[in-house]
């Protein structure tokens, strides 16, 4: 996979500045689009040696995440993830034929099948999720951990307000 070039994120703010205009606003979301852009490339050289994709990668997170005995229906795992149903269906079934999850019938209602890590998916995730929590600390170790709990205040506050409005 070759890289791409990308302008830096200071050259793309200057460019605005220089060309139109930039409220700081729209300077905070250039660079939480970048660093969403960095997040991604971590996460893929994290999981690119598993073999997963970043969709399979999120129904084991989202597996793992639950309470025991960490289990969910498609149909939750769908709402959880926003995906289709369709396009979930394909991500199952090739995580069923990798041996990470298994689906059985739920006991309450035959009619409906229960996901769940396997001993081998839940290894796996575990793995990758502390790989991945490495890599994200080297991102974040120019800042000292008050910086870091400040910034994460700052981000929440900024998350509940948008998660009260969509």
């Amino acid at each position: 996979m070759s890289k791409v070039l990308l302008s830096s994120t200071e050259e793309i703010i200057d460019k605005m500045k220089k060309n139109w205009f930039i409220s700081e606003p729209s300077e905070i979301a250039v660079k939480i689009h970048r660093l969403h852009h960095f997040h991604l490339q971590e996460l893929n050289s994290v999981i690119q040696p598993s073999q997963l994709s970043v969709a399979e990668f999120n129904v084991l997170m989202a597996l793992r995440r639950q309470p025991a005995p960490q289990q969910l229906t498609p149909k939750n795992l769908a709402q959880y993830l926003l995906f289709s149903s369709g396009g979930l269906t394909k991500v199952i079934h090739k995580l069923i034929g990798k041996d990470l999850i298994t689906d059985a019938r739920h006991p309450q209602d035959q009619r409906s099948k229960t996901l769940a890590l396997t001993p081998k998916g839940r290894t796996l995730i575990e793995t990758l999720y502390d790989n991945l929590n490495y890599v994200r600390g080297q991102s974040v170790d120019v800042m000292s951990a008050d910086e870091l709990v400040e910034l994460n205040r700052l981000l929440n506050k900024i998350v509940k307000q948008k998660s009260n409005i969509y």
